[in-house]
């Protein structure tokens, strides 16, 4: 047997074996799948490490954030102007400026060198008693069912706070939390919560709070003020300042939970808890009234930065706000107040804008009476917000997302909406009293001082201009709120469910935001589009920027602010027609407005008055800028202060805008390609008469352009000494033209208030009997109707007679005549004069005349009128035969009726019954009753018209005997 055979042998008595031992195939696909599993698990494991420390940061960047000499959050948040180089704000309380940093370690044990012992022991009791005594790995941790809160914290704040959705952010916390306090010790990680903590009221940090609490050193507190900042660590709303109450009962807490700590005596306990607590003067705590665009730029911010991590610091915040307009602003609102109040300020050399400001000739306010005033400055074609300033009462901050009553700064959006359905600025709109409403002139003409009466027929572009109300509440109340409310959203505004409860004339709109508005009218400077920041967060899609970008204080971009979009939301036509009228200088017929907006520049103004509210608005726009100003009462009083806040907004705006487009190209709106202009008749809006009395020059888009020549003023001839409309009875030399106002039916009360002319509506039939001596008509009748072909039938005088001919016109009065036939050449008398066909004409009042010319150019005229009817009576048969078949009744009648179009036209009714007359009927109703009998019977109703046109009707039915 050879070695091969041998080994052959051995393996085959092997795999016998193996066969016939179960237990052995057991334990080894055991062990294989155990040494598969622990593989695949150190796979999943490091996989999912790899994953869980993705991007963790490094505990060195503790260091960055707080080291002594130049940690990022030892500085303030600041705002940067749109250039990057100037300081607007920065977030920290202005008592307090200066973040001084307190060292407590040097990384192997605690000193009391800038924090006493007792305020080390107390801030350690209010947050983590036993902060020295946990373990000191992330193994441990987890397995301690308590938290490790300082370390925790400070990873949870200030490393990773934008991983607040991070499906491992807990665990990350953890991991990092180790890994700070194995690389620093608890000393150090105590020391920087310490430095980093916030105290309420913009104060972080223990030296910080100290100061402006305390008005002391840290260093200086004792046991008892040391309690009493250490539980404001916990609960920083409940500091001395806002909550004194709750403050000083959470210290008396903390010194009971010393005391169970054996950290404090009994008496050091009572004596701490009893001390009367001396604070830092109150005055020289109150924090610097904010301008209105930080709160605007920190909402925006903290969108991509949580808050509370912009306010702890160590970011800058570069704005769109332009350094320069904003002083502007600022400046010149200021010193309009003084002159509001009475005062008479020195000029400011460094505000420019001020130097515009007109001299405010309004009631002078009292010290005691409230008011204030906020500036909005937009740059619609970067969709960015450029400034904002306001003044209020002493202590209070601004904020200019407050939504206020718009008042009559809506009706742009109301007049565009009619725009959509066809209207244009030249289109006739009634400014009239409301039917059905009190409202008085001066209601429905806001800030009108010279001829506040209703105008009656206006154009759109006059009524918008000067905020005549009457058409405006008309519009509101055909389009309804939700057509509004739709249109402001289209625009951008952010809508609430509140509206105004005390609008008198525009019931139920809604209450506006001041930006929404601002933003709203740059829609018309961007020629139909919105342009802004896309933010979900406030409701808006989009909305005015005013972050270009966020940086760290190393450097580190955070977030990016020019990713500005634009929407289209409405047609340039439309928007040029409102742009049309807002810059319309000429428009404006109160002189006292009319000036103040005239700055040499071509700018698009829109009043805004609120009635019944002491407040009043003011939005203007060039090519580059919307600039919005609001000033009111804040406080609502009932007593009304006499400000006049148009002047103050208007003259605001005015020193402004006239400032920042100095050095500004003027130049106007492009004029879309589908737009025309066309001279009209105002103020109808239709092509022009000779009647018109006035011709204007309007702006259309292509379609909707007149067609029809003016009807609102009609010329009418009428008898210059009745007053009735002529007619062909009347003589010439009594005939005048007069001129009248159409007045539709509801402006008449007005027309009759304001004793307008109207429009006379009978017609002068003083001589209708004409007919002289051998000279007259003998067919047709006077007034008569007639039909078809007619015989014309009368006399022709045999003096002087030299010819004559037959002539119609349409109407009562005819403008113009036709002949009827040949000449006249012999005189008649009661003989044919000639055949009038009238089969072609429509039917209505016509005129006949005969005209006799006489030796030596004499002519003489007899005339009648007639009405022509062609049309056969529209004969309906009211009696229920439908069937054919009628249950025979005993004594009961049936009555035949019929009904006709005009039954004042109708001569003549018969009733026939199995051709047997029953009765004609002459006059309404048309009636004749019928006692049934039994039998077969074939109804014939005819009917017969004035002009002899005849209609007949005719019905089978039976009467049968059940």
């Amino acid at each position: 047997m050879n070695i091969q055979s041998h080994i052959m042998r051995f393996r085959a008595n092997k795999r016998k074996k193996d066969r016939s031992n179960p237990l052995g195939t057991i334990g080894l696909v055991i062990a294989v799948v155990f040494s598969i599993t622990a593989a695949a698990g150190i796979i999943i494991g490091v996989d999912r490490y790899s994953v869980v420390t993705k991007d963790l940061p490094t505990p060195e960047q503790m260091e960055i954030l707080l080291n002594p000499t130049d940690g990022v959050l030892l500085e303030p948040t600041r705002i940067l102007d749109n250039q990057g180089q100037t300081e607007l704000w920065r977030f920290e309380n202005p008592v307090v400026d200066h973040r001084r940093y307190i060292n407590i370690t040097d990384g192997s044990m605690l000193f009391f060198r800038d924090a006493p012992e007792v305020f080390i022991n107390a801030a350690l009791v209010a947050i983590d008693p036993i902060y020295f005594q946990r373990p000191g790995n992330f193994i441990s941790s987890i397995m301690d069912s308590n938290i490790d809160p300082i370390p925790q914290k400070l990873v949870s704040e200030l490393l990773l706070w934008d991983e607040i959705t991070h499906p491992y952010r807990d665990i990350r916390i953890n991991l990092l939390a180790d890994q700070i306090v194995g690389r620093y010790g608890r000393q150090k990680i105590f020391e920087w919560y310490l430095n980093s903590a916030y105290f309420g009221n913009q104060i972080y940090g223990a030296s910080q709070a100290a100061n402006y609490y305390f008005g002391s050193n840290l260093e200086n507190l004792d046991l008892a003020d040391s309690a009493l900042l250490a539980a404001v660590i916990k609960y920083p709303s409940l500091n001395p300042f806002d909550a004194p109450a709750a403050a000083k009962e959470n210290q008396e807490k903390l010194l009971d939970e010393m005391l169970g700590l054996n950290l404090i005596s009994i008496g050091e306990a009572e004596l701490s808890g009893q001390k009367q607590l001396i604070y830092a003067d109150p005055e020289n705590t109150s924090s610097l009234i904010r301008p209105p665009y930080i709160d605007y730029i920190l909402n925006e911010a903290s969108v991509s930065v949580p808050r509370e991590r912009l306010l702890r610091g160590g970011f800058n915040l570069i704005s769109t706000i332009d350094e320069k307009i904003q002083h502007e602003l600022e400046c010149t609102t200021e010193i309009m107040v003084e002159r509001v109040y009475g005062g008479e300020p020195a000029l400011n050399p460094n505000c420019e804008a001020s130097r515009l400001l007109p001299k405010y000739n309004g009631k002078i306010l009292d010290q005691s009476d409230s008011l204030e005033i906020n500036v909005v400055l937009l740059d619609p074609v970067s969709g960015e917000v450029r400034g904002m300033a306001g003044i209020s009462e002493p202590g209070n901050n601004l904020s200019l997302d407050e939504a206020k009553n718009p008042g009559t700064l809506i009706t742009p959006y109301l007049y565009l909406n009619a725009f959509t359905r066809g209207f244009e600025p030249a289109s006739l709109v009634w400014d009239i009293p409301i039917e059905g409403k009190d409202f008085t002139p001066n209601q429905l003409h806001p800030g009108c001082t010279e001829n506040c009466d209703f105008q009656g027929p206006v154009n759109i572009r006059t009524a918008l201009g000067n905020d005549y109300l009457s058409p405006a509440v008309q519009l509101w109340s055909e389009q309804g709120i939700h057509q509004f409310r739709n249109t402001l959203t289209l625009f951008g505004f952010s809508l609430d469910e509140e509206n105004c409860l005390d609008c008198p004339l525009f019931s139920e709109s809604p209450v506006l935001e001041m930006i929404d508005l601002a933003q709203g009218f740059g829609v018309f400077v961007n020629q139909g589009y919105l342009r802004g920041k896309n933010n979900g967060s406030t409701g808006l899609d989009i909305q005015p920027a005013s972050i270009i970008r966020i940086e760290d204080r190393s450097g580190l971009q955070w977030a990016y602010g020019n990713d500005v979009i634009e929407k289209k939301i409405i047609s340039e036509e439309l928007v040029y027609l409102i742009n049309h009228v807002l810059i319309d200088e000429l428009n404006r017929a109160d002189s006292k407005y009319a000036d103040v907006f005239q700055i040499g520049k071509i700018v698009g103004v829109k009043v805004g008055f609120v009635p019944e509210s002491e407040s009043g608005w003011v939005i203007g726009y060039t090519p580059q800028f919307v600039t919005a100003v609001w000033a009111g009462d804040p406080t609502n009083a009932e007593q009304t202060t006499g400000a006049d806040y148009i002047e103050i907004t208007s003259s605001i705006w005015r020193a402004i805008t006239q400032s920042i487009t100095r050095e500004q190209i003027d130049e106007g709106w492009v004029i879309p390609p589908r737009t025309l202009t066309l001279d009209v008749c105002f103020p109808s809006g239709m092509l022009p008469t000779e009647n018109c009395p006035r011709i204007v020059r309007e702006v259309f888009i292509q379609g909707s352009e007149p067609q029809g020549t003016d009807t609102l003023y009609q010329a009418l001839e009428v008898n210059r000494e009745t007053g009735q409309l002529a007619s062909v009875f009347t003589a010439s030399q009594q005939i005048e033209e007069r001129v009248y106002l159409n007045v539709p039916d509801e402006a008449k009360t007005w027309a009759e208030q304001v004793g307008l002319a109207t429009p006379p509506t009978m017609y002068d039939l003083e001589n209708s009997n004409n007919t002289r001596d051998g000279f007259s008509f003998t067919y047709p009748d006077n007034f008569s109707f007639i039909n078809g072909q007619i015989r014309i039938v009368g006399s022709i005088p045999e003096e002087e007679f030299v010819s004559a001919r037959l002539q119609y016109g349409t109407g009562i009065n005819p403008r113009s005549w036709l002949q009827i036939g040949p000449e006249i050449t012999n005189p008649v008398e009661n003989s044919r004069l000639g055949a009038w066909d009238t089969t072609d004409l429509d039917d209505g009042i016509y005129a006949l005349q005969l005209v006799l010319i006489k030796e030596r150019q004499q002519i003489e005229k007899i005339s009648l009128v007639v009405s022509v009817d062609n049309t056969l009576p529209e004969l309906i048969f009211k009696t229920d035969l439908i069937d054919g078949d009628v249950s025979f009744e005993r004594g009961k009648e049936i009555l035949f009726e019929v009904e006709f179009g005009n039954n004042s036209e109708i001569q003549q009714v018969d009733f026939v019954l199995n051709d047997e007359l029953l009765s004609s009927r002459k006059l309404p109703p048309f009636i004749h009753p019928w006692v049934m009998a039994v039998g077969e019977y074939e109804l014939v109703i005819s009917a017969e018209d004035q002009a002899g046109n005849q209609s007949e009707f005719s019905i089978e039915f039976n009467v049968i005997d059940d």
